[in-house]
């Protein structure tokens, strides 16, 4: 009979802060545009920041918002673009594609101003 007491204890807390935190998620409960997680879930997810923003649900929030263009990440393929447009109820131009280009005129010509003593291949990094 004594363990009963506080079996019986803890197991109305239980309830008690279970029917508490469920009606807390449902008092402050924040809706937010399911366009976003349809939009989120057609972007790669690398959450590489490419775009200018903090990651894939920033920029997600974004375009719903109408902050920018479809056309801000980097990383999707132009499929996963068109379906974000289909989303956004846009149409996506396709425009050019970036490329990087080297403009310190560097080369095999420029000098050396220091000695590389690191790995020096690939395989050899795989090693470490």
């Amino acid at each position: 009979m004594e363990i009963l007491y506080p079996i019986v204890a803890l197991g109305g807390l239980g309830v008690l802060f279970g029917v508490g935190l469920s009606l807390a998620a449902r008092k402050f409960c924040v809706s937010s545009d399911p366009r976003v997680d349809k939009i989120q879930n057609n972007l790669p997810g690398a959450n590489c920041g490419a775009c200018g923003m903090g990651g894939c649900s920033g920029l997600a929030e974004a375009l719903t918002e109408g902050k920018c263009s479809v056309d801000k990440c980097t990383v999707a393929e132009e499929e996963s673009k068109v379906k974000i447009a289909g989303i956004l109820g846009v149409e996506f131009k396709k425009e050019t594609r970036k490329f990087a280009t080297l403009h310190c005129a560097g080369g095999h010509k420029v000098k050396e101003k220091f000695i590389y003593n690191g790995i020096e291949d690939c395989v050899a990094a795989n090693l470490v």
